[in-house]
C-alpha cells in the first residue's frame, strides 16, 4: 500500500524478537519487491512501550508530517483522497475509518460475545456547535495522518502512553478551547443519533476523519481480532493482484486429468505437495511445504506452513497452525490447531482450541 501510494521513506518499529523474522520476511524472496520503498528498522527489547511511548523514542527521526499505519492494518488502499483532504484543511490529524473492514466469525470455544452500542461525546456546555452525528458502524483502521509539530506535545505530556487512548483524545479536546480552557460536558447515547450544537474550532488544533469510499479501496481490514484475521486471509485471494502484479497466484489443478478440485482457493507453489484424487479445497488459503492426501475436503479454512493433512480428513472453517498433523478421517470443525499438534485418526473435534495446556491462553475480543 505504501509503495503504491509514492510513500519512499518508512519506518519499521517492532521487538526485539521479531525484528530479525520481518526482516528476513522482506528480504529472502518469499514477498514481492518492494520498489522505491527505503526502510529503517527501530527495534526495542520488549512490548511494554505504547504506540506513544515508541513516537516519543523516533520523534527525531521523523522530519515532515507523519502517516501511522497499525502492523495488523491490510488494504490496496489509494491515500490520495486522504491526503488531499488533510492539506487542504491544514489538519493536525487525520483519521482513516470505514465501514467496510472485513470480519467474520472466529473458530474455537463459543462464549458470550459482548455487545455494547454506547457512545461517548464531548459536547460544550455553550452548546455552540452545527450538528454532530453519533453512529458505531465505523471501524477505526488504526491509519493516522499527523502534523509533525503534534509530535511536539509528547514531550510536555509525558504520561502519554497511547496515541488512540492519550494523544488523539487530547487533539480533539484541544479543538474547542475557550479562553485557553477546555469547556465541555461529557454525553452518551445508545444508539446512531444526530444533535445539534454550534461548532466552533480553535485554530491551535485541527481534526478531520477520512471516510473510505468504494473507489478507494476493493479490500480493507484491521486484524486485530482472530475472526478479522481469519476472514482477510480468505477474502485476500481474490484481491492478491489489486496488492502487486509480482504476487504469484498459486497452483492450479484441472479436475478432469487430476480429480483435485480447488475453488476460490490459493495454493502454495511446488512445495506443497497434493497427491491422490476426489481432493476438494475451497475458499481456504494453504500455506508452504504441506501434505494434502487422497479423499481430503478442506472448505473456508487457512492452511499454515508444514500441516500435513491425512486421507478422508475434513476441516472446515478452521485455523491450522504450522506443522500440524491431522490423523485419516478426522473431522475439524470451527477448531483452532495449534503448532505442532498431532490430532488422532478418525477424531471428530467442533468449536474447540487445540494446544498444549501451557498454550491454551488465547484472547480475541471479537
Amino acid at each position: 500500500m505504501l509503495s503504491r501510494n509514492n510513500i519512499t521513506e518508512v519506518i519499521v518499529v517492532t521487538n526485539e524478537q521479531w525484528n530479525s523474522e520481518i526482516k528476513r520476511a522482506l528480504n529472502d524472496g518469499s514477498l514481492p519487491p518492494l520498489p522505491n520503498l527505503h526502510i529503517e528498522f527501530v527495534h526495542f527489547p520488549s512490548d511494554d512501550l505504547g504506540t506513544a511511548d515508541v513516537l516519543r523514542s523516533i520523534k527525531e527521526k521523523l522530519k515532515h508530517d507523519v502517516l501511522i499505519v497499525s502492523g495488523d492494518f491490510v488494504a490496496d488502499l489509494s491515500l490520495k483522497n486522504m491526503l488531499k483532504m488533510h492539506r487542504a484543511n491544514d489538519s493536525t490529524l487525520t483519521c482513516l475509518l470505514t465501514e467496510t473492514a472485513l470480519d467474520g466469525p472466529t473458530p474455537g470455544p463459543k462464549g458470550p460475545r459482548l455487545k455494547t452500542n454506547s457512545f461517548m461525546a464531548y459536547v460544550p456546555e455553550n452548546d455552540q456547535f452545527t450538528k454532530l452525528s453519533l453512529s458505531a458502524k465505523f471501524n477505526d483502521c488504526h491509519l493516522y495522518l499527523m502534523k509533525r509539530k503534534a509530535l511536539d506535545i509528547l514531550e510536555d505530556e509525558r504520561n502519554f502512553s497511547s496515541i488512540k487512548a492519550d494523544l488523539i483524545p487530547y487533539l480533539l479536546k484541544r479543538q474547542y478551547l475557550e479562553d485557553g480552557h477546555r469547556s465541555s460536558r461529557l454525553a452518551a447515547s445508545k444508539a446512531d443519533s444526530e444533535i445539534t450544537l454550534n461548532r466552533q474550532i480553535s485554530n491551535e488544533s485541527r481534526c478531520f476523519v477520512y471516510r473510505t469510499t468504494y473507489d478507494a479501496v476493493t479490500l480493507i481490514a484491521h486484524c486485530n481480532t482472530i475472526g478479522s484475521y481469519f476472514e482477510t486471509n480468505k477474502q485476500l485471494i481474490r484481491a492478491l493482484k489489486n496488492f502487486s502484479i509480482d504476487i504469484p497466484e498459486g497452483r492450479h489443478f484441472d479436475f478432469k486429468t487430476t480429480g483435485i478440485s480447488v475453488n476460490e482457493s490459493r495454493i502454495s507453489q511446488e512445495s506443497t505437495k497434493i497427491e491422490g484424487e476426489k481432493i476438494v479445497i475451497r475458499n481456504s488459503a494453504v500455506g508452504e511445504m504441506c501434505e494434502i492426501g487422497s479423499n481430503v475436503k478442506i472448505t473456508s479454512s487457512v492452511i499454515m506452513k508444514g500441516a500435513k493433512i491425512n486421507k478422508g480428513a475434513m476441516i472446515d472453517k478452521s485455523i491450522i497452525m504450522p506443522n500440524v498433523e491431522i490423523g485419516e478421517n478426522a473431522k475439524i470443525i470451527s477448531c483452532i490447531v495449534a503448532n505442532k499438534q498431532v490430532i488422532a485418526p478418525n477424531s471428530k473435534l467442533e468449536n474447540l482450541y487445540v494446544a498444549e495446556e501451557e498454550e491454551m491462553d488465547i484472547h480475541d475480543d471479537s
